[in-house]
């Protein structure tokens, strides 16, 4: 508390004066929930709901032919699309079932004219070392120190 000149201040100041008036503003109390809920729907509920509808639109887009990434990251070519299930190639002769829900989302293929126009680059392959020395080793001559 400070005294100035016959009048006491609090350190609450206009809390204290609020808490003397009956009923108070209960909006000023919920207020800060209120915030928390929408700020808690826009960062968590919204995001994933856009979610969910992506995965939708996937699994309405998967036809046979298609190549589509699954949920544990594997790619893979739709071979058919049944009521409950969808085939994919996962390997060239190597079919396996799936259920719809495994689709994270559809490969749209690059067209040529789309693509950057630059060659890929491959790498020459490594000069091959003579034949003996891979099955034997280097020779005796090449591995011995030179004398002066």
């Amino acid at each position: 508390m400070i005294h100035t000149g016959g009048a006491v201040l609090t350190a609450l100041g206009p809390l204290a004066a609020n808490s003397n008036s009956s009923g108070g503003s209960s909006l000023g109390a919920f207020l800060p929930i209120i915030l928390l809920v929408g700020v808690f729907y826009m960062f968590i509920i919204r995001p994933q709901r856009n979610r969910a509808k992506q995965a939708a639109e996937n699994r309405r887009n998967v036809a046979p032919g298609v190549e589509v990434q699954t949920t544990f990251g594997m790619f893979a070519t739709v071979v058919a699309v049944e009521d409950d299930a969808i085939v994919l190639e996962i390997a060239p002769g190597v079919h396996s079932r799936f259920s719809p829900q495994v689709v994270a989302r559809v490969i749209t293929p690059v067209d040529e004219d789309e693509a950057d126009g630059e060659p890929e680059t491959v790498d020459a392959p490594a000069a091959e070392a003579p034949a003996d020395e891979v099955a034997h080793g280097p020779s005796a001559e090449q591995s011995a120190p030179a004398k002066a």
